[in-house]
């Protein structure tokens, strides 16, 4: 088949070198023997829409870097603070010469707390590690023996 209209958006600059989007609509309207009588042809200046998406975008894409920075800082600071505590803890545990039975459960749970707080802090950080993990150092901390 045959199309029987058509829309064209277009940005133009102005005289004041600003941007002008126009939305562009024609269409052909069917005459008596089947044919084309007439066109509409019609021009819409679409330029407060388009500006309006554009800010919708900019807002959205903020939101979203506010939201993964603000979650690299909560795994940064659970990575910095209490994980590095706990294993501390279980670092000190582990070089007491005489290891006691409830000292040996403590420093199992202090182990497997920290590594809960890890996965958290895995969690947290940006799917795509990029410029933000990079930039504050964020890395898989050390791994302790069983």
């Amino acid at each position: 088949g045959t199309r029987s209209s058509g829309t064209l958006e277009t940005r133009y600059l102005n005289k004041n070198e600003q941007n002008l989007w126009v939305r562009q609509t024609i269409s052909a309207l069917p005459g008596v023997n089947g044919g084309i009588s007439y066109f509409i042809y019609m021009v819409e200046n679409i330029t407060a829409e388009k500006l309006s998406e554009e800010e919708l975008a900019e807002m959205k894409r903020r939101m979203i870097e506010s939201i993964e920075t603000e979650r690299l800082q909560l795994a940064q600071e659970l990575h910095d603070g209490p994980i590095q505590e706990l294993y501390g803890a279980v670092f000190k545990l582990s070089e007491t010469q005489t290891e006691h039975e409830n000292i040996k459960e403590t420093r199992d749970l202090i182990k497997q707390v920290a590594g809960t707080l890890r996965v958290i802090c895995g969690d947290l950080r940006p799917r795509d590690p990029g410029e933000h993990a990079q930039g504050l150092g964020v890395r898989p901390g050390l791994v302790f023996p069983a």
